[in-house]
C-alpha cells in the first residue's frame, strides 16, 4: 500500500509530504521520497514507476523518475534553473520556525525580503493571517510561492 504523509521525518517542516509504502499487515514502512522537500507524485499506468516532483519554497527542486518498489531513482528528469530570476535580484524566502503563544506549539513560516534589502533600514511587515486548523497557508513548494514574487522584489 502507498500513501502520502507529513510530519514523520525529523528536522523537516512537518507539513511537507513524502511518499511511503507499507505492507497490508502494517509492517515494512518504507520512505520512498527521502529528499527534504514537499513531494508531488504521478504513478505510471503499470504502477512500476512514479514521477516525483519535489521542491521547497527556499529550494527550486527537481523531477525524478523512481521505482515504486523501493523509491530508487532511475534518473533525474529536470532541475529547476532560477539563474535568470536571481540575476534580476530575486532572492529565496527565508524559512523560520517559532513558538505559538502557548510556548509549546511549533509554527512554521517564510520571510520575503526585498531584493534591495538593507538591514539598517526599517520595513513594513505584511502578515498573512492563519485563522484555523483546516489548512496551512505558508507555501511548501517553489511553484506555490512564485505568486508572491512581487512581495519580495
Amino acid at each position: 500500500m502507498y500513501f502520502l504523509a507529513g510530519g514523520r521525518e525529523k528536522n523537516e517542516d512537518p507539513y511537507q509530504t513524502h511518499l511511503y509504502s507499507i505492507g497490508f499487515d502494517g509492517k515494512g514502512l518504507t520512505l520512498l521520497t527521502p529528499e527534504n522537500a514537499n513531494h508531488s507524485i504521478s504513478v505510471s499506468p503499470d504502477g512500476m514507476f512514479f514521477v516525483d516532483n519535489y521542491s521547497r519554497a527556499d529550494w527550486p527542486g527537481e523531477s525524478a523518475l523512481r521505482r515504486s518498489k523501493d523509491g530508487s531513482e532511475v534518473r533525474v528528469l529536470e532541475k529547476t534553473d532560477v539563474s535568470k530570476l536571481q540575476s534580476d535580484g530575486w532572492k529565496f524566502p527565508e524559512p523560520f520556525q517559532g513558538k505559538a503563544a502557548d510556548g509549546t506549539t511549533d509554527i512554521y513560516g517564510l520571510i520575503w525580503k526585498p531584493s534591495n534589502f538593507d538591514p539598517s533600514n526599517k520595513y513594513p511587515i505584511v502578515e498573512h493571517v492563519y485563522t484555523g486548523p483546516q489548512d496551512f497557508f505558508v507555501p511548501k513548494t517553489f511553484g506555490g510561492m512564485l505568486r508572491l514574487f512581487v512581495h519580495g522584489h
